[in-house]
Order: structure tokens, then C-alpha cells, then sequence
């Protein structure tokens, strides 16, 4: 008896290991349009994604169930906008601004910025925002400038 529940114990193990290599999409980031700066000697790219894992200048994402890992700046576009939380516990209200421009978007154009007006900023550092506008959510990873 005590043979068969080690088999079965390392039976279970072994249907498992193959599902946690299947790493999941972060939720909201499914069929998202990927803006990056190069992509497999291509030159700026946009692409039609899952966002599995992001972070500034890092980005893991997959398309047809090939996973890509891409350092540098990118753009995420999400055409239906994730459900955020208020900062501050849900006591806050996020910063509203009147212009939102992401810089270096369309890179190697003479105007290679994407306005924003009225945007929403969620989350922001240097190098990294995370805004919605125009009724879309973009998350960038470069240079921005805000315009109150």
C-alpha cells in the first residue's frame, strides 16, 4: 500500500512539473499591441502579444506560443483598460494631467511622440508610466513628459 502512494505521489509530481514551465499571462495582458524599438533585426516593431512578465527596459511576452524576452524601451497598448485601484489604500485619487506625451515612440520619425490628453496616471517612475487616455491604457517604458 505504502509502494502504490509513492507512485502515486511522484506520478502527480511529474503531470505537474510540465504546467508550471506554461507560465500565464498577467491578467488584462492578453491579445495587446506590443510596441517595441527592434525585434529580431526588424527595426521598430508593433506586435500582437501576451504580456507575461514586465518590469523598466525588460519585457517577457509571447505570440503564438513562442516566448520572447526583449531589454530595452517598448509601449503596450491595451485597447480595454484593466481595472485599477485608488493609491493610498483606495483613499487617494490618481493624477489626473492635461497632456501626457510619451517620447521616443514612433523612433526614427520626425515627431516620434504619442500625445496623450487627459491623461490618468497610475503608476510612474523614471523611465516608466502607466496611464489611460482616449479610452485605452498605455503602459510605457522610456522617456515621458507630463504637461499640467
Amino acid at each position: 500500500m505504502k509502494t502504490i502512494r509513492v507512485f502515486l505521489a511522484f506520478f502527480l509530481v511529474l503531470i505537474s512539473i510540465p504546467a508550471l514551465s506554461q507560465t500565464a499571462p498577467l491578467p488584462g495582458m492578453t491579445n495587446v499591441i506590443i510596441y517595441v524599438d527592434s525585434f529580431l533585426g526588424s527595426g521598430k516593431t508593433a506586435l500582437v502579444g501576451d504580456v507575461i512578465s514586465l518590469k523598466h527596459d525588460a519585457l517577457k511576452f509571447r505570440i503564438n506560443g513562442n516566448d520572447f524576452d526583449y531589454s530595452g524601451h517598448f509601449s503596450i497598448l491595451l485597447t480595454t483598460p484593466r481595472q485599477h485601484k485608488n493609491p493610498y489604500f483606495g483613499f487617494g485619487s490618481p493624477e489626473t494631467v492635461k497632456l501626457l506625451i510619451l517620447e521616443d515612440f514612433f523612433k526614427g520619425e520626425a515627431d516620434g511622440t504619442m500625445p496623450l490628453p487627459n491623461a490618468t496616471i497610475w503608476e510612474k517612475s523614471d523611465g516608466y508610466v502607466v496611464a489611460t487616455g482616449a479610452g485605452k491604457e498605455w503602459i510605457h517604458s522610456g522617456t515621458y513628459t507630463i504637461q499640467d
